[in-house]
């Protein structure tokens, strides 16, 4: 899920690494200093944005997706309500992803 990087507050320590995007994008992926489960990337097109991995929140349950992105890409066994809102990749501006999550 994408979030403002400024609404994100996550402890314990952190390890990175760097990742260029097929889009041409620089991503930095954190990830837990312990275990090395990947927590959230920030990327240079999405300044102030960050994608969280879910399942790393503890109520990761309480959230819904405002849309189900790179479906084109999705297993077909994997099902989607009927009136979700969904995407074949994702939103290539910044401007485009704050629209899709409500925040513009």
């Amino acid at each position: 899920m994408l979030f403002l990087q400024s609404d994100m507050e996550i402890t314990g320590e952190l390890d990175a690494g760097e990742y260029d995007q097929p889009s041409g994008a620089h991503s930095r992926i954190y990830g837990c200093a312990q275990c090395k489960a990947r927590i959230y990337a920030v990327n240079d097109a999405r300044e102030g944005m960050a994608s969280l991995r879910c399942g790393t929140l503890d109520n990761g349950a309480e959230l819904a997706p405002a849309a189900h992105v790179w479906v084109k890409s999705k297993q077909p066994w994997i099902g989607l309500p009927a009136d979700a809102v969904t995407m074949d990749e994702q939103p290539r501006t910044n401007k485009d992803w704050m629209k899709l999550e409500g925040i513009v």
